[in-house]
């Protein structure tokens, strides 16, 4: 049985951070939007929601495949055209995620956390060890960088 674990959304990231701004702003004299920017800036978190959709449209029409294929339903030729867009789009993104490097800890923080969401369980497939090879992939690109 697999559990639900919770993913990690620019819509969360974006209003905790609204929290936690608001309530510093309150306390503090100067603004603190000023250092908000590389939290926004940092292109994994619409990397990881762009994987995160295209995952879910992937399902939902496999979903509908399975359905159709079970009734022996006249749109199964469609919606085998559509599963087969929506899983090369879910490839596509899921390649954009494994090029693309973090630019700030939370970004990394995030990437880790999305990871740890698509290992399923039981692991058959061993996602665990593309996903760990993936982000020590992903720190070893920013270490090339920080250092040139």
């Amino acid at each position: 049985m697999q559990t639900h674990r919770p993913t990690v959304t620019r819509r969360g990231l974006a209003s905790g951070l609204s929290c936690i701004l608001s309530t510093v702003s309150v306390f503090t004299a100067q603004p603190v939007a000023a250092s908000v920017p590389e939290l926004v800036q940092d292109p994994i978190f619409a990397l990881i929601e762009a994987h995160r959709l295209a995952v879910a449209k992937d399902r939902k029409a496999g979903d509908a495949l399975a359905r159709a294929r079970l009734i022996h339903g006249p749109a199964v030729v469609e919606l085998t055209a559509e599963r087969k867009r929506t899983c090369k789009l879910r490839h596509n993104r899921r390649r954009d995620l494994r090029r693309a490097t973090p630019t700030t800890a939370a970004g990394f923080r995030a990437l880790r956390a999305y990871y740890q969401t698509l290992i399923p369980m039981p692991d058959i497939d061993d996602v665990a060890t593309r996903c760990a090879a993936d982000f020590v992939a992903a720190v070893a690109r920013f270490e090339g960088r920080a250092s040139r």
